[in-house]
């Protein structure tokens, strides 16, 4: 199974992300609200985020190359869907076909970031939220070199730095100052890392702490020892996973954020101080108990 926070998914994130960025410009901006009814009525409520219509977002992918890569999964066709129901949380989800399960789900919205609970630089910066992002291949199964993580269902897509570029571009696009958003998994988090930081520098400290201790056991099983309680802090209590708000700056001010004196000695200093362990034993249990085999 290839290592998907090593040096070579590190790079290719580097890629991606200066392979969109340098199409941004080439997509207009009334291409990101075809086919929208203009009635008064209509005029706010039917876009997602208050920007693309479902013709515009179908364009984005197209314009980003995601639906050649969706055909290479075997998703040839897919229908859009935009519920802006609630004002204050905008649905977006992909499915193949009218009743087919869905396989992108992507819960979203902007506020700033005192609101979001975040202090410091960033609390008067408005921000891109992503309340909850799905993302399934509906003709992959798992198997011993894929091993279920987490929460999952079906495996993913593959399309993780694709993906989390074009919700770059559209904080870009929305004027946002960064992206936030909450793991609800700890292999999420892991998959974010570093370009992604915790708000809160003692909870970057303790992260980076774990995965300087416990890296090597490899992200399947890591993830697996988080969520069953078999990783101990160096009190030797069960470390739980409750993360706080997970941040992507995007301009200059919000990075000065984790540049800060108190945020960067704050993290360093809790960092040394933590360590993590974790109890094999017992994390072979609770797998056999499942019926998970990891490698």
């Amino acid at each position: 199974m290839t290592d998907p926070t090593g040096r070579d998914a590190r790079l290719r994130r580097i890629e991606v992300g200066r392979r969109l960025a340098a199409r941004y410009d080439q997509l207009r901006p009334d291409e990101l609200a075809a086919g929208q009814d203009w009635s008064i009525d209509q005029m706010q409520t039917g876009l997602f985020l208050g920007t693309y219509s479902e013709a515009g977002i179908r364009r984005v992918l197209e314009h980003y190359g995601l639906v050649e890569l969706l055909a290479e999964r075997g998703i040839e066709r897919f229908e859009v869907e935009i519920d802006t129901s609630d004002p204050f949380l905008h649905v977006l989800r992909l499915r193949e076909d009218d009743g087919d399960p869905v396989f992108l789900d992507l819960r979203a919205r902007t506020a700033l970031g005192r609101d979001l609970g975040l202090g410091g630089r960033l609390a008067a910066m408005e921000c891109f939220v992503v309340e909850w992002l799905s993302v399934e291949n509906p003709h992959a199964d798992f198997g011993p070199d894929r091993p279920p993580l987490p929460g999952q269902r079906r495996p993913g897509l593959g399309l993780g730095p694709e993906l989390e570029e074009v919700l770059v571009l559209a904080a870009r696009r929305l004027g946002t100052a960064a992206l936030v958003s909450w793991p609800q998994w700890f292999h999420n988090a892991m998959l974010y890392h570093p370009r992604w930081m915790f708000a809160d520098p003692r909870e970057e400290g303790r992260f980076a702490a774990l995965v300087r201790d416990l890296a090597s056991v490899g992200l399947p099983r890591l993830a697996w020892a988080v969520h069953l309680g078999c990783v101990t802090d160096h009190r030797g209590q069960p470390f739980a996973w409750q993360p706080g708000p997970l941040v992507l700056p995007r301009t200059r001010d919000a990075f000065r954020h984790f540049e800060t004196p108190y945020y960067r000695a704050t993290r360093f200093a809790t960092r040394t101080r933590s360590g993590f362990s974790l109890d094999e034993e017992a994390l072979e249990r609770a797998l056999r108990e499942r019926g998970l085999e990891l490698p």
